[in-house]
């Protein structure tokens, strides 16, 4: 798309799919103003252990995109090399601006609920409760027994796997 002028580009979609470790994508990168974007050859997590092959993926701006498929896929990968985790041979990957990522591992201190949501930024009520909104966490913190000043532990030890993401 060429920024919002009515001609429909904006409008383009990529699909990926992931199968069999393998990973394919429906347009290339130069199709889209993307907010996320990866062209690579091979990426891996060592020098001897390559996992993503020919990779082309575009997301543009404001789009939502899904990665499935069975474990081991590459999933999880494909997302490590755009976020700079990952070893990338050949190629490039990253995103443009900002992101939201929840990864399989938690970040967690040992401090209260709300301390942990708020990451060192400054408490601001509206905001606060925008973001538990959206998390849907309200339910969760009435089950807690001192809500979100209960202290969660390191590695948030007395929360379960999805209260922790």
């Amino acid at each position: 798309g060429d920024g919002g002028d009515g001609d429909g580009d904006d409008d383009a979609s990529t699909e990926a799919s992931v199968s069999d470790g393998g990973i394919a994508a429906g347009a290339p990168l130069a199709a889209f103003d993307s907010q996320a974007a990866v062209e690579m050859g091979d990426a891996g997590e060592t020098s001897t252990r390559t996992v993503l092959h020919g990779v082309s993926l575009a997301v543009p701006r404001g789009r939502l995109v899904c990665v499935v498929g069975k474990v081991g896929a590459g999933k999880s990968s494909l997302l490590a090399a755009m976020l700079g985790e990952m070893r990338v041979d050949a190629g490039s990957a990253g995103v443009r601006g900002s992101v939201a990522y929840v990864p399989q591992r938690t970040w967690i201190r040992s401090a209260s609920v709300r301390a942990n949501v708020l990451c060192g930024m400054p408490y601001n009520a509206a905001r606060y409760a925008a973001v538990l909104h959206a998390c849907a966490m309200r339910p969760d913190l009435a089950q807690l027994r001192r809500g979100d000043k209960t202290h969660v532990g390191e590695r948030g030890v007395t929360l379960s796997g999805g209260q922790k993401q």
